[in-house]
């Protein structure tokens, strides 16, 4: 801290930590009433809070060059200043490995490193402070057992903490006030000087730099709106129609109920499809409980020679288009994409568990299901890789294989889900919507999911191979197999060279042409 001449008070010093010396700041809403005695603010800030120190004074490092309110006049723990003592009574640190153990926020325990190995805990009344003294210019660092054990709730706000450019400059604000589960962020006009007099606009979301994504158009919205009709005006009988196939195949081959697997393509991912089930077939795995939709009739035939249950509804489907998509976000994938989003609500309404996934999976074992289905999650994704696109951030969820618990919460989740066609439409994928929607309810109404992030080598994406070649080529030799290889992160023609690579191809040439051409019987198609 530079010499100061006189104190500020700390109203003035928190002004200042908003000022446009920040890039960026972020301002978050916690509950100060009289009620909220014993209420905790668990903050995983990491490297992009930046340097906390107490020494003598409290800053936030790089986010003010103003002074702050001697320590000498705060009687609270840790230099807290009175005019604080509504929202903060103290501060703690913990490991961040022991407390990502113990508040499962859903993506395992990634991205431990140096400048991000402890999270920062502040306790905001006198009743949620530890029995360990606070007092000191550093935060103690204490057990999570030790630093919680007067907390009558935690609550845990991520960021950034990588040491590229985007997390540089960001800034978290606590402010005293209503609850809010959100958070808020504010950003200078574009090109606007941080020495002006900082005026502010809510932030958009970043898809890459330079390209936002606005609101959806008038029209995309009026699209949606006529599909959602659609699909509303077909749901009764179609719901009706659908319930004895569920619930046979549920049954599967042994007679037990258990998850369904569900799968929905159009005959442009035909060969994908056949694939799927030779592979299976071939490597002795039981997918007695697969349930195909099928968006056009050429699937459906294709289905019934293979011996798959499957199901049609021409008033909900007849207006997908039946050629492939040619790439991820290609008008036909987007509309392809709400057609997974109904089929995902008309399952839950049934009330069954189930496993959804892309025709462009290979197993080479049965998927957990069982463990996933009596685990406490409601929602189990796998990874999707990582990267920095906000609008995926922070689950990174695969929305090509996912598992979902049957109860209240996963019901209202795809009622909710299949209300955004507009967004979907406009991003051309669900993948966007499907993360706001995860984020929102995750905090709402307490859905709980989890990332197959630290078992993501067992569950290999077309990620590992574009960003990680050398994870890719070690879970590719490892024993036991992973469980499943996903060709996602690969455009439609990159997607058999990929599996044929990787010995995943089971069809043979002449099946393969056949198919290419036109044909819906694929009862020879299977490799010996």
């Amino acid at each position: 801290m530079r010499n100061r001449k006189r104190p500020l008070p700390w109203s003035e010093a928190t002004q200042t930590a908003l000022s446009p010396w920040c890039r960026s700041n972020i301002v978050g809403s916690a509950t100060t009433s009289a009620f909220s005695v014993g209420l905790a603010v668990g903050v995983a800030l990491g490297l992009a809070l930046g340097q906390v120190l107490l020494q003598g004074n409290l800053s936030i490092s790089q986010c003010s060059s103003y002074p702050v309110e001697s320590s000498a006049s705060s009687s609270f723990a840790t230099n807290i200043p009175p005019s604080m003592e509504r929202i903060v009574a103290g501060m703690s640190r913990m490991s961040r490995d022991s407390f990502l153990g113990t508040f499962d926020v859903g993506m395992g325990n990634y991205g431990s490193t140096d400048g991000n190995s402890q999270v920062l805990l502040l306790h905001t009344s006198q009743a949620s402070l530890p029995r360990q003294t606070l007092n000191g210019k550093v935060a103690p660092l204490l057990s999570v057992k030790d630093a919680t054990a007067k907390c009558s709730i935690v609550k845990v706000i991520m960021t950034n903490a990588s040491p590229g450019k985007e997390s540089l400059g960001d800034c978290v604000a606590i402010v005293g006030s209503w609850e809010s589960n959100h958070v808020h962020k504010f950003a200078p006009h574009k090109g606007t000087n941080h020495n002006t007099d900082g005026s502010t606009q809510p932030r958009t979301w970043q898809y890459t730099s330079g390209r936002r994504f606005p609101p959806p158009s008038v029209n995309t919205t009026r699209t949606s709106l006529w599909e959602l009709q659609t699909y509303l005006d077909a749901y009764p009988a179609a719901v009706e129609r659908l319930r004895p196939l569920a619930q046979a195949a549920a049954l599967g081959r042994d007679g037990r109920v258990a998850p369904l697997l569900v799968m929905v393509t159009n005959f442009g991912q035909a060969q994908l499809l056949v694939n799927f089930v030779c592979s299976a077939r071939a490597r002795g795995l039981d997918i007695s409980r697969l349930l195909l939709f099928a968006t056009d009739r050429e699937t459906s035939k294709l289905a019934e020679s293979l011996g798959i249950p499957v199901f049609l509804d021409e008033a909900i489907f007849g207006a997908i288009p039946s050629g492939a998509a040619k790439g991820y976000e290609d008008a036909n994938y987007g509309r392809i994409m709400m057609c997974k989003v109904y089929v995902a609500h008309l399952i839950s309404v049934l009330g069954y568990d189930f496993l959804f996934q892309d025709v462009d999976i290979v197993w080479y074992r049965n998927p957990p299901l069982d463990k996933f289905r009596n685990s406490n999650y409601d929602m189990i994704f796998q990874h999707d890789g990582h990267y920095l696109q906000e609008r995926f951030q922070p689950m990174m969820a695969n929305s090509g294989f996912y598992f979902v618990r049957a109860n209240a919460r996963t019901k209202y989740f795809f009622a909710l889900f299949i209300r955004m066609g507009d967004l979907v439409l406009q991003q051309q994928s669900h993948q966007a919507a499907l993360s706001t929607l995860l984020n929102e309810q995750m905090s709402l109404r307490g859905l709980r999911v989890k990332v197959l992030l630290e078992d993501e080598l067992l569950y290999l994406s077309g990620y590992h191979m574009e960003k990680e070649p050398e994870k890719w080529s070690r879970a590719l030799q490892a024993s036991p197999k992973p469980y499943l290889l996903h060709a996602n992160w690969l455009d439609g023609n990159q997607k058999r060279p990929m599996l044929n690579e990787t010995r995943n191809w089971f069809l043979t040439t002449i099946c393969s042409d056949r198919l290419s051409q036109g044909a819906t019987d694929a009862s020879e198609c299977c490799t010996p």
